[in-house]
């Protein structure tokens, strides 16, 4: 991806509530920051108010309970496939998963092995449910982008080199948001 084009095409993947206002923080920073941009997503309401191409709704992976869960697996996965075929057809030039890492894993271990490349935006807190999907989440990004201080030195200690900083997206809303 080359940070100095004027365009640039994204693919941005949120499951929940919280991932879709952090999203569309994302987006309106793009607007601001290319003259053409293009954002598919998988996408909430607050991403659909800034503006982005719908492929699945957000809404549509929204389960609770083991009962729901697994009756939605079926529609969970083809949502998944669906992503991969339209990543696999149009190439995006990078895809931003926010959050949500029961799918966002999977799907960003599919989207890197069709060449795109992944940033993983809010880390998985494997540091409080364990370190056992460290290999999962290497395989997952080629950017790791960690929202408490702390993070960046917990995944570069168990072999996360990619991991960085950026503050945390509450202090932006706070500050009167991303665009500024």
């Amino acid at each position: 991806m080359n940070i100095n084009a004027k365009s640039i095409h994204v693919f941005i993947s949120a499951g929940e509530v919280s991932g879709d206002m952090h999203a569309a923080g994302i987006i309106t920073a793009l607007k601001k920051q290319y003259t053409d941009v293009k954002v598919s997503a998988i996408a909430g309401p607050s991403m659909r108010d800034v503006g982005c191409e719908v492929l699945s709704p957000m809404e549509s992976l929204n389960v609770m309970g083991i009962g729901d869960v697994l009756k939605a697996l079926p529609r969970i996965h083809r949502i998944g496939k669906d992503i991969c075929d339209w990543a696999e057809h149009t190439k995006p030039d990078v895809a931003i998963l926010v959050d949500f890492p029961g799918f966002n894993m999977r799907l960003g271990e599919k989207l890197r092995k069709l060449g795109i490349p992944v940033l993983y935006y809010i880390a998985p807190k494997l540091w409080a449910w364990g370190a056992k999907r460290i290999a999962k989440l290497q395989k997952s990004q080629d950017r790791l982008a960690c929202i408490f201080p702390f993070e960046q030195q917990w995944f570069s200690e168990r072999g996360i080199q990619d991991a960085q900083y950026v503050g945390n997206p509450s202090a932006y809303a706070s500050q009167g948001g991303w665009g500024k």
